[in-house]
């Protein structure tokens, strides 16, 4: 089995022979292709993107080089190339952590799964995802697809949030957390960590996070929390003097 991993990090490692190396090129050639799964992309296209400040013909000489070099380590059927286009199928023999993600999300998202299927599914799409696409690579293209990756994470954090917060308070906690770390100036984000600690009846994390959110966004933004993290922060502290007096 081949492990390429382009969420986080890039790296392709093979469970016998460990790490293999290949250009960051070559990684996020497989990343690029991987994307856009099954539909085959123009290899002019890809050169021109790839190589912005080549010509056409140096472009797409340094395309057929990378593909070489991929040839050596990929299996054969994942790659699939014709004289005008390039497109990546699904290995039995290699893994990517990118495909893996996608599918696992589906699936989470499917219409019809259970709270359990949910639950399973979107907790194996959010261990394939380890971080940004591609991480270090500043071109456009690279840049949309970090940002639609981000998207559709957030969207399946807040799914799991919902199917768990009723029955799996520690998952659903989880998942706020790592929400917020993907979008850190979403002040909603923070009101529903909040608002999931103080349902747990850890009110002292609830009011960390309320802090955690006014610091970054004074900080970063020169704001200050909306109306309803204030809120819900006096509601909080309001809760709790009862019971500090019950404890006197």
């Amino acid at each position: 089995m081949l492990t390429v991993r382009v969420l986080g990090e890039q790296s392709l490692v093979g469970a016998a022979t460990g790490t293999r190396h290949c250009s960051a090129r070559a990684l996020a050639l497989v990343g690029y292709l991987a994307w856009h799964a099954g539909v085959p992309q123009q290899r002019s296209r890809i050169a021109g993107q790839f190589w912005p400040d080549s010509t056409s013909s140096q472009a797409l000489t340094n395309l057929r080089r990378e593909l070489h070099d991929l040839r050596a380590v990929l299996p054969g059927e994942a790659l699939q190339a014709t004289m005008s286009t390039l497109a990546w199928h699904d290995a039995r023999r290699c893994r990517v952590d990118l495909r893996v993600f996608a599918r696992e999300r589906a699936a989470a998202l499917s219409p019809g799964a259970r709270p359990e299927d949910v639950r399973r599914r979107a907790s194996a799409a959010l261990a394939a995802y380890g971080g940004d696409f591609l991480p270090g690579l500043d071109e456009p293209w690279a840049d949309e697809v970090r940002e639609q990756l981000r998207a559709q994470c957030l969207g399946l954090l807040d799914r799991l949030v919902g199917v768990t917060r009723g029955t799996d308070p520690a998952t659903a906690v989880e998942a706020a957390r790592r929400a917020i770390a993907l979008a850190p100036f979403e002040e909603s984000r923070h009101l529903t960590l909040m608002q999931l600690q103080a349902a747990a009846g850890d009110r002292a994390a609830a009011v960390a996070t309320y802090r955690s959110c006014r610091d970054v966004l004074a900080r970063e933004l020169g704001l200050r929390p909306a109306p309803a993290l204030r809120d819900e922060l006096r509601h909080l502290l309001a809760d709790a003097v009862p019971s500090r007096r019950r404890e006197r």
